[in-house]
């Protein structure tokens, strides 16, 4: 099991050679709004990722099946 449970919220800067990573981990929630599929971060993520608005970014996408 990933440490999801553990570390809910992880931001973190990563410098790799030359280049500077901006890390954010998160559980979200994902919606659908007409023929498209949101992903919809927590509250305190929100600013965060709308200075990300017009960029690129890459996204890593996990998923936890639900045991009892």
């Amino acid at each position: 099991m990933l440490c999801m449970r553990v570390y809910k919220l992880l931001h973190a800067y990563l410098v790799l050679g030359y280049i500077m990573v901006v890390v954010y981990m998160f559980e979200a929630s994902i919606i659908k709004m007409g023929n498209r599929y949101y992903i919809y971060p927590p509250k305190q993520y929100q600013d965060r990722i709308a200075r990300l608005h017009g960029k690129k970014v890459k996204i890593l996408l996990l998923h936890e099946e639900d045991t009892p």
